[in-house]
């Protein structure tokens, strides 16, 4: 008995399907592999870590800083949200010109075509996964220069991490029953007298 083999002819339109294919199959294995190499990052430990965020260029129109110290702020990290976290300091910077004088004397001055245009230093803390390649916050190594989006009731902002410091167990602690007690102050503020509103020594 003999048996014919038929020679299978193919198409363009199978050799586009099967390049296709290949180049799919190449993309699944590569992510598989780069998260199966992520996944075995080794866990040193958990730590909190207090980090900058720096904002660039925000405009202004109002005279107080959104951003404030003790409130909370939903952080985004690569355009994921995380989750809400506090403020420990914040300060906004107007934008500065260089101005010569006419003895040739140069000062730093605020920008009188920017009136509204600010920087922002924006200080805040979050509980970390600490490995040998650094801090990992939701997900994301947290690096100088990630991109970073920060959002209150009446702001959303992007800047970038700018400084990060991984605290010891000691200072952790120091640091979140610091903030709880500010937090409680803030709460429940104690009345002024008007001997301190006044700046007058208390009466006898």
């Amino acid at each position: 008995m003999k048996f014919e083999i038929k020679k299978i002819e193919l198409k363009k339109f199978d050799y586009i399907i099967i390049g296709i294919v290949t180049i799919l199959a190449f993309l699944l294995s590569f992510t598989f592999f780069s998260k199966h190499k992520i996944a075995k990052t080794p866990v040193i430990a958990e730590n909190t870590v207090v980090f900058q965020v720096f904002f660039r260029g925000i405009t202004l129109t109002t005279p107080e800083n959104p951003f404030k110290s003790m409130d909370e702020s939903f952080i985004t990290i690569r355009n994921v949200p995380h989750k809400k976290i506090t403020v420990l300091d914040a300060h906004a910077m107007p934008r500065m010109t260089i101005v010569t004088d006419a003895k040739g004397r140069t000062t730093m001055t605020q920008d009188a075509s920017a009136p509204f245009l600010f920087d922002c230093l924006v200080t805040v803390f979050d509980d970390a996964k600490i490995t040998e390649d650094g801090a990992v916050l939701g997900g994301n190594k947290l690096k100088i220069g990630l991109p970073i989006i920060l959002e209150g009731k009446n702001y959303r902002f992007g800047g970038t991490v700018s400084d990060i410091k991984v605290l010891t167990e000691q200072e952790a602690k120091e640091l979140k029953n610091s903030v709880e007690k500010e937090k409680e102050r803030l709460k429940n503020p104690q009345p002024v007298s008007p001997q301190e509103i006044l700046q007058l020594p208390p009466t006898p």
